[in-house]
This record gives structure tokens, C-alpha cells and sequence, in this order.
């Protein structure tokens, strides 16, 4: 696909730019709606109405965007994590493997951005 530049995230050039129909495709002024997904990493793009628009945006997404998001995903995660009742049996293994996990977890977001 030579119009897409290579995923912001993996580097892959597998990318599907999709049309997409259905409800909020009947409510663009287009009647179309596009999205753009890495086949490699699985990130997806928000979608558009407007093709040249979307490409834009998939084409100039800045570095700080990429830390944005995996800070956001690493954030997301963490609150999975502590929102999972620890059971009673190993419960202080337990709870010291969550607390490791989730100061890796930090740490990570540290150093993303």
C-alpha cells in the first residue's frame, strides 16, 4: 500500500485501509467511513469520512502519540490488574507478584515518556 506510510508502532507495511458501511457510515456526510489497521501489530486507526484525511493522519502521527498510547495501555492495564480479587490460598505470593508486576509496570510509563 504506497500511500500509507509503515506503522508508527511496529514498522510493518501489512495495513488494511478498510471502507466500512453500517450505522455511523449512513450518519457521515459521506456515507463511508474509513478505518486503518497494522496486520502485524494490530493497532487501529480512528475512523474517518473522509479517505485523504485519514491518510493524513495516519501519515504524520507524531512520536509523542505512540508514548501517549502506551502509556495510556500500560495505565489501563495496571487498573485491570488491581481490580482482580487476589484469592485466599497464596494470597501474600500473590499479591507480591501483582505488586511486582505493577512497579514494572511503572517503570515502563517512566520510561516512555
Amino acid at each position: 500500500m504506497s500511500e500509507l506510510k509503515p506503522c508508527p508502532f511496529c514498522g510493518g507495511d501489512n495495513l488494511q485501509l478498510s471502507s466500512h458501511c453500517g450505522y455511523r457510515a449512513r450518519m457521515s456526510p459521506t456515507g463511508e467511513i474509513f478505518s486503518i489497521r497494522c496486520l502485524v501489530c494490530s493497532v487501529a486507526f480512528p475512523s474517518e469520512y473522509k479517505k485523504d484525511l485519514l491518510v493524513g493522519k495516519w501519515n504524520n502521527r507524531s512520536p509523542q502519540d505512540k508514548h501517549t498510547i502506551i502509556t495510556n495501555h500500560l495505565n489501563v492495564l495496571a487498573e485491570c490488574i488491581k481490580s482482580v480479587p487476589v484469592p485466599e490460598h497464596g494470597r501474600e505470593h500473590n499479591i507480591k507478584m501483582r505488586d511486582a508486576i505493577l512497579n514494572v509496570m511503572a517503570s515502563s510509563v517512566e520510561v516512555v515518556r
